[in-house]
């Protein structure tokens, strides 16, 4: 599931590539707002339950400190 939300923030990146930086901001700010959040709704029920010594776990407790 996260790699999902990460690809949609790729593919948004990837439109924009060619516009000139405020335009960059504007979509990114427009179209990744929900997408982000949804990928920290994700995280945060996903943290109790990976084993904290796994290669996940030690990403989500390393974010969580």
């Amino acid at each position: 599931m996260g790699l999902s939300y990460i690809q949609k923030l790729y593919r948004i990146e990837k439109q924009i590539t060619d516009q000139p930086p405020d335009k960059q901001l504007e979509v990114r700010q427009q179209q990744s707002q929900k997408i982000l959040a949804n990928l920290r709704k994700w995280l945060e029920k996903s943290l109790p339950q990976v084993p904290p010594k796994s290669a996940l776990g030690k990403a989500l407790y390393y974010r969580k400190r």
